[in-house]
């Protein structure tokens, strides 16, 4: 079996080591491509566009609008919430015992990124990445010796990349650039002449086509569709590493030379035939409207603030250094999407927990609605933090980790009515994670049918799946995603088994 240390999840698998640097906005690209994908071979629960992934908890709701057919390539559309990518751990500025852990709203305030606001995305074809510090040294001046006096030298550059093509799946890319400051030094690197490429099982190549920090990238994905992402700036170190950046894709080429292209203004696309395929006017702002062709109509999307506390908790499970879970995130409220008015006239309604800032009933256009409760999965994700105490006095740096667990928040009751005014299903949810044994990760679901009082038990059994690793990943510590071993179907007392399923993976999206 794995070793404790790969057999953990984890919400950042960077590691850095800053000058008591503030870290934010970290895109994990586990948390990302663990997104649920429809026909995969995972077992998920849902109706419709909303999906509860039982391995953690987590909810997903994907509208898709289908604009009319281009010439061979054609556009897809989608909004989408993704309540695993709603919030990221940070550390705010540490003290030389450690860092102060933290929430931090992915791309808030609104308007931050063209395509997301917190959990709540487009589905458009999007490269994001991150701009980190990999490591620090502290070189002597021999010369002055002793007391040495010593200079600071740093090895930084993006990694950690994600992309998402037409056809809606994340998936990591193992790219990354390196650079080298204030002096330039490949010496103070030694790192990185070690560490392999990158791994890649899922068959999309992706060029860094420039320098700097945010380069231009081109991925070509399995079906020879090339996507090109233009980059951004070219700035130094990053002060408060680690930066999130993202891009949407200026051009989309299938191998016939058929082309989808990103208008002027960043909030369109014209497909292969030169029409409009979708138009949005801004994301985060009640009133947006999105332009879909072939829709007869435009959509409208309206918006509100929910509250959110922060009770998650959390301890150190390994380290040298100390870290702790700060009590309150950076803001007592989220910007969500309340209301999405479809050109029929009909729409999709939401509300909100105000513990978790997480979706807690859904409304469809037929009338009939899901509901959930909210609670933690406690302990169920860790992160690894690094981080340096500069030199003082002539004294030598000392370099510092820590590993850390905490809670996150989880589905742990869904129910469903079909008119809008009774509830006829009930789900129960119970969750543990075993960090030294199989399963890994277990999640009983028990359903009662309201109507009868009849009910059953599923037992899902998880063992950790090894995602893409990342270039610059250092220790051998890297995030895990869960993988059904075995799914057991049982009566409403769990006393009797009569069915049973046992899966083998290839990869986190592909059975053997």
């Amino acid at each position: 079996m794995p070793t404790r240390t790969l057999r953990i999840l984890l919400v950042s698998i960077a590691v850095l080591f800053l000058n008591f640097a503030a870290l934010a906005q970290v895109p994990d690209p586990v948390t990302a491509t663990e997104a649920p994908v429809p026909g995969a071979g995972h077992h998920y629960i849902g109706i419709g566009a909303e999906t509860v992934n039982p391995a953690d908890g987590s909810l997903s709701f994907d509208l898709p609008f289908e604009p009319a057919a281009g010439r061979q390539l054609s556009f897809t559309f989608g909004i989408r919430f993704s309540g695993t990518e709603q919030f990221y751990l940070s550390n705010l500025i540490p003290p030389a015992s450690g860092p102060h852990l933290a929430w931090t709203p992915n791309w808030y305030p609104a308007g931050q990124a063209p395509w997301q606001v917190g959990a709540w995305s487009y589905d458009l074809p999007i490269l994001t990445g991150l701009g980190s510090v990999y490591q620090e040294q502290y070189i002597p001046d021999y010369g002055s010796c002793p007391p040495c006096n010593y200079k600071q030298n740093l090895c930084y550059g993006s990694d950690q990349y994600v992309f998402r093509g037409l056809d809606a799946k994340q998936e990591s890319l193992p790219i990354a650039t390196m650079r080298t400051g204030p002096d330039n030094n490949t010496d103070i690197c030694p790192h990185v002449d070690k560490v392999s490429p990158g791994d890649n099982t899922h068959g999309i190549l992706a060029t860094i086509q420039g320098n700097g920090l945010e380069p231009p990238v081109a991925v070509v994905d399995a079906s020879g569709t090339t996507y090109q992402f233009p980059g951004g700036s070219d700035y130094g170190p990053p002060t408060n590493a680690p930066l999130a950046f993202g891009f949407l894709a200026s051009s989309i080429t299938d191998r016939n030379g058929n082309k989808i292209t990103l208008d002027a203004n960043g909030k369109g696309y014209k497909d292969s035939t030169g029409r409009d395929a979708v138009t949005w006017t801004g994301i985060g702002h009640s009133g947006d409207q999105i332009t879909v062709a072939g829709l007869g109509g435009n959509a409208t999307i309206q918006w509100t603030t929910t509250r959110v506390t922060y009770p998650e908790t959390g301890q150190n499970v390994g380290g040298s250094g100390t870290c702790d879970l700060l009590s309150q995130g950076p803001t007592g409220s989220l910007s969500v999407i309340s209301e999405i008015d479809l050109p029929n006239g009909q729409n999709y309604r939401f509300l909100y927990d105000g513990t978790y800032g997480k979706v807690s009933k859904i409304y469809f256009p037929g009338g009939g609605y899901v509901r959930y409760l909210w609670g933690l999965n406690h302990l169920a994700k860790t992160t690894h933090v690094a981080w340096s105490v500069p030199p003082l006095g002539g004294n030598p740096p000392s370099y510092l980790d820590c590993y850390f667990a905490f809670d996150v928040p989880a589905i742990t009751d869904r129910y469903v009515s079909y008119d809008g005014s009774s509830e006829v299903l009930h789900q129960h949810f119970q969750y543990s994670t075993n960090s030294s044994g199989s399963p890994w990760k277990q999640t009983t679901v028990t359903t009662t049918d309201l109507l009868t009082g009849q009910s059953s038990q599923t037992v899902y059994g998880y063992d950790p799946g090894l995602p893409d690793r990342p270039v610059f990943v250092q220790g051998g510590y890297i995030n895990m995603i869960p993988v059904e071993t075995s799914v057991v179907y049982k009566n409403g007392a769990g006393s009797t088994t009569y069915k049973t399923v046992n899966k083998t993976w290839k990869s986190p999206h592909a059975l053997l």
